[in-house]
């Protein structure tokens, strides 16, 4: 039996309440709700720090930010550190990073499409890199798959002045809406940062030849803020009762915070939207029963809750996060509420085992 395919998507700020089968629908996410039947699904996983970067480096690297000196967005792992891709490739597998890893520093002058980043994402253990910035970081400079897309198209300027509706925290001159503030997408869908991921990935898949297992990493940028949902899912949302936040004695709600929770659930639905094509390209091409698929977030959002958005603290909504595989000899149906950390992920998935299973196979 050959080695299993692996997809790994991992969501941007994606909380794990505001997902269908958590909330009785409210966020549309018919795909990864049926995914998770299809396998298991874990109502207690939490990442490893509430912040981008040190989340998704311990994730990758099997230590905490202690070990690695990971700390802040500031702190990039050290070259060469070892890695459960690393361990991947070392065993023959082909992998590839579509979207975002943040592995490096993002900052005005990075380039994600140079020769120095395509080397250190080498010595992390990825053959195959399509690297995007993020969340509207593109203004800043930065240079990334995304960028030279949309540069290709004629769009870069417009792009970037869209993302000039709100305020950015590196430009503290600035004005600008609050990032949760939703402002929907105002060009064509195929230029959206999340189709571009998702296309990229479905192309990869399509592509991809069969003489080697895979481990496809998709890192969609979404739906980490800024807010900007396309407008069929914010339509989609614009009449369903939006509940409020939690509490917790904070200051009045924002006017705008319903729309920006709306906005949110929108953009997971497109994500959602998207990981459906991904399941569909692999079954297409006849590889669902070899191909073990993963959904999960570097961490979560706080969406108003406690008067709070965005990450940065221990709340519930910062640090839990959604978690199915399904695939190979995972035993469909199987609803956990076992206590998870997402640093440990990588060393599970490295223990797969086409004819050993490794989730359900106890009584």
């Amino acid at each position: 039996m050959p080695k299993p395919n692996v997809v790994f998507v991992i969501a941007d700020q994606h909380r794990w309440d505001f997902m269908g089968y958590e909330d009785s629908g409210r966020t549309p996410t018919p795909n990864l709700d049926r995914l998770s039947v299809r396998g298991a699904r874990f109502r207690r996983a939490f990442c490893t720090a509430p912040l981008c970067s040190p989340s998704r480096e311990a994730l990758a690297a099997g230590r905490y930010g202690v070990n690695t000196g990971c700390f802040t967005n500031l702190h990039e792992l050290p070259w060469h550190t070892p890695t459960f891709v690393s361990r991947f490739r070392e065993n023959g597998y082909h992998t590839c990073a579509i979207g975002k890893t943040h592995m490096e520093i993002h900052a005005y002058d990075s380039d994600l499409c140079c020769e120095r980043h395509r080397a250190f994402m080498d010595s992390l253990g990825w053959d195959t890199v399509h690297e995007i910035s993020g969340n509207g970081m593109l203004r800043t400079g930065i240079r990334c798959a995304y960028s030279r897309y949309l540069e290709d198209r004629g769009k870069l300027r417009d792009v970037v002045q869209f993302y000039e509706n709100w305020h950015y925290f590196m430009e503290k001159d600035r004005g600008g809406a609050p990032n949760f503030k939703p402002h929907c997408w105002p060009f064509a869908e195929e230029l959206h940062e999340t189709a571009f991921v998702g296309k990229t990935a479905v192309e990869w898949l399509e592509q991809h030849g069969r003489e080697r297992p895979f481990f496809l990493h998709v890192g969609f940028a979404a739906p980490h803020s800024p807010i900007e949902p396309l407008p069929r899912y914010a339509t989609l949302l614009e009449t369903v009762p939006e509940p409020p936040p939690l509490r917790g004695g904070a200051e009045n709600t924002p006017d705008w915070l319903p729309d920006g929770r709306r906005g949110y659930r929108a953009m997971i639905a497109e994500v959602d939207a998207w990981v459906g094509r991904l399941v569909t390209t692999i079954d297409k091409l006849g590889l669902a029963d070899s191909t073990v698929f993963v959904y999960t977030a570097d961490h979560g959002e706080m969406a108003g809750d406690r008067g709070r958005t965005g990450k940065t603290c221990f709340y519930d909504p910062a640090v839990r996060v959604p978690l199915i595989l399904a695939g190979p000899n995972i035993r469909p149906g199987i609803d956990s509420e076992a206590l998870i950390e997402l640093i440990d992920l990588g060393k599970t998935l490295c223990e797969l085992r086409v004819r050993q299973p490794f989730f359900g196979s106890g009584p």
